[in-house]
């Protein structure tokens, strides 16, 4: 969530991913319906860190032009 009240998207996941991760505690459903916005648990948050510090592709050389809209 950003300061104006507005959601700022961070990634999109096909819904067995979603599942999964609802099932482990990591995300939340914020709404439900048709698109269901989730947001990372306090749970969540040290698995993401974890896979990403363990991810081959975090860091992978891109080019720095690009390298903006992924952080």
């Amino acid at each position: 969530m950003v300061a104006n009240g507005q959601s700022n998207r961070k990634a999109v996941v096909e819904r067995d991913i979603a599942q999964a991760m609802a099932l482990k505690n990591w995300i939340a459903p914020q709404t439900s319906g048709w698109i269901v916005r989730y947001q990372i648990t306090t749970v969540g948050r040290p698995a993401l860190s974890k896979m990403l510090k363990s991810s081959p592709f975090v860091n992978a050389g891109e080019p720095e032009e690009y390298a903006d809209q992924h952080r």
